[in-house]
């Protein structure tokens, strides 16, 4: 049998592990933490309640990272088969925002979406959830606490183009190469042939675009249903 060349190095590979034990521990930590002290005695109903919120937060950590290790070897493997239909990126991206509003509030970031019309790209409807998630997830990661941050998706050149601007833009292009869901993000952009830019606006900010070429419909209405 063939073997498939790797992707990565064996330098890139160990860190990686190290990062993603790293990454795995501090949710199970907390897991076994908040599940232990809620045992310690009886508590009113809406503590239980309060710690399930919780340890649900903690369990969609583990699972996020879990599936970007999939994707990933997938990638490594030549094994990712895209199931491209047309997406509503604005939805999407609104969505992801929702989920992260919790890790949001956490760092008191102010996260300021600044959408386009509604742009319908023909992507895979799970790789660019996981796209977003990662990106935007990354994005809060690295920038600053009580930080703001911009995102915005435009139209541009026959590009559906989208833009984060603020100090972890920066960080995002420097981490690009070592950090898990970066390197997935990265693979995902690739397999829909688009590209990664950096640049600065005239406040000198960071910009990080990422832009997907594609017959792009624009419209003020989407039909529903």
């Amino acid at each position: 049998m063939k073997k498939t060349k790797s992707l990565y190095s064996h330098s890139l590979k160990k860190k990686l592990l190290h990062d993603v034990l790293h990454e795995l521990r501090t949710p199970l930590t907390i897991l076994k933490g908040e599940i232990g002290l809620s045992l310690k005695k009886d508590r009113p109903r809406h503590e239980y309640k309060e710690v399930l919120i919780s340890n649900l937060e903690e369990v969609n950590r583990i699972s996020l990272i879990l599936e970007n290790l999939s994707t990933l070897l997938k990638f490594e493997e030549h094994k990712l088969v895209l199931q491209k239909t047309n997406l509503n990126i604005n939805a999407l991206l609104q969505k992801v925002l929702g989920n992260l509003k919790s890790l949001v509030k956490q760092r008191n970031i102010r996260i300021k979406l600044s959408p386009a019309k509604e742009i319908i790209l023909e992507a895979d409807e799970n790789q660019f959830e996981m796209l977003f998630t990662n990106l935007l997830g990354s994005t809060v990661k690295y920038a600053p606490e009580n930080d703001d941050i911009s995102f915005s998706l435009i139209k541009k050149n026959n590009h559906a183009v989208i833009q984060i601007i603020g100090s972890a833009a920066t960080e995002l292009l420097n981490n690009q190469n070592q950090d898990l869901t970066l390197i997935v993000s990265r693979n995902i952009i690739k397999a829909h042939n688009g590209r990664i830019d950096v640049s600065r606006n005239v406040n000198k900010e960071a910009i990080l675009s990422i832009s997907f070429p594609t017959r792009i419909s624009l419209k003020q209405n989407l039909p529903k249903g």
